[in-house]
């Protein structure tokens, strides 16, 4: 084989692991944020109308800044008004990012109730949520 004849090969054969890569990334992703989605929904379960929501209602996101996932509800509306809903999950932990989520999973704790060091490597500004709630809601002054 020529060198002319490799070139394209090694393209190939790379262009093939990266894809293997992203497939598995996508795969890890996917795990991660259906155990994020499962953090929250589990301690939901018990909150009867009108504020029943499913998991399948939940949306997360991975936090683009550092370990930690978002999870929120994309579009919640009680009594004409548009709620939003969002978690920030942890190591299985699900801590609430503003009231309306907290007066749905009283059970949940705080940022503001943990250590200050839990939340080191997230770069986000707990015990503020505000940098987390633009995440989920970009276009909403927080």
């Amino acid at each position: 084989m020529t060198s002319s004849q490799l070139i394209p090969c090694a393209l190939l054969l790379t262009t093939l692991l990266t894809s293997a890569c992203d497939a598995s990334k996508s795969n890890e992703t996917d795990e991660s944020t259906a155990a994020a989605i499962h953090a929250v929904s589990r301690t939901l379960s018990g909150i009867q109308r009108p504020f029943a929501i499913r998991a399948t209602d939940l949306r997360a996101l991975p936090n683009p800044y550092g370990r930690g996932t978002l999870v929120y509800h994309p579009q919640f509306t009680f009594e004409g008004k548009n709620r939003q809903l969002a978690w920030f999950v942890l190591d299985d932990w699900a801590y609430p990012l503003n009231f309306d989520s907290k007066e749905l999973t009283p059970s949940l704790p705080w940022p503001r109730d943990v250590a200050e060091s839990t939340w080191r490597d997230t770069g986000l500004d707990f015990p503020s949520t505000k940098k987390a709630l633009a995440i989920v809601f970009p276009t909403t002054a927080h």
